[in-house]
């Protein structure tokens, strides 16, 4: 679970800031300072356009408070509470 979550955050964390970059500092830019090819910044963005940036900020949020519960022995069942943080943010 715990590689599961890295891997999550470091997507959020891009999808975050290609949301809030996209049309200020264009793709060329955003790739460069991700790290990432021009084609994945541009199919994020698209992915992301549709979800609003205070989700992303929650979802995000409710990922590390997540994880930090995992890693201090808090949660009992980590798959439980990985369910809750997205269904909190998705209103399922």
């Amino acid at each position: 679970i715990p590689e599961i979550m890295a891997a999550t955050q470091y997507s959020l964390r891009n999808f975050t800031i290609i949301k809030a970059y996209y049309n200020k500092i264009g793709k060329y830019n955003l790739a460069q300072k991700l790290h990432i090819s021009e084609w994945i910044v541009e199919q994020n963005y698209n992915a992301v356009s549709k979800i609003s940036g205070r989700n992303l900020l929650k979802l995000r949020k409710n990922l590390l408070d997540a994880e930090y519960s995992i890693k201090t022995g808090e949660c009992v069942n980590q798959e439980t509470l990985i369910e809750m943080v997205f269904m909190e943010v998705c209103d399922v």
